[in-house]
């Protein structure tokens, strides 16, 4: 596995890893774009930030997320994670900003939002069969449909 220190993406910049299977540093985003075209699992081991007010995202197949750094959004940015997470542990989420999860998770850990707002785009954003979802000073959103069908 390929390890990179750390990474700045800034603005309008995009980072396109040409395949799976690196390890990343602390990774910083302010407005910029990292994304994949290859399979296998990146890591994220320390922590990832957007900051700058603006929207950031990351879209590579499949991310494993070291739960013992957290994901701080900073006041008014967006972070779109697109891919599917595992996760060591707890999924943190820290800072006042907008993570939004859309791509299609299967982890069965715990989610803690200590500040901000957390906002699910599909069924299994959140993980399957978890634990719990906690929300301290923040909100959680939910965007798609939940139907319930009753048997007569």
């Amino acid at each position: 596995m390929l390890f990179r220190s750390s990474w700045t993406v800034a603005s309008s910049g995009a980072v396109h890893l040409a395949g799976g299977g690196q390890s990343f540093g602390p990774v910083s985003l302010t407005g910029g774009r990292m994304y994949s075209s290859g399979i296998g699992i990146s890591e994220f081991t320390h922590g990832i930030a957007a900051s700058g007010g603006v929207s950031s995202s990351i879209d590579i197949n499949n991310i494993w997320i070291d739960g013992g750094y957290p994901i701080h959004v900073a006041t008014g940015s967006y972070l779109d994670i697109a891919s599917s997470i595992t996760v060591s542990d707890t999924i943190q989420k820290t800072g006042p900003g907008i993570l939004i999860l859309s791509g299609d998770s299967s982890f069965a850990n715990d989610i803690r939002v200590s500040d901000g707002f957390l906002r699910a785009v599909n069924a299994t954003s959140l993980g399957t069969d978890r634990k719990s979802t906690r929300l301290n000073s923040s909100h959680l959103v939910i965007s798609y449909a939940v139907f319930c069908l009753k048997k007569k």
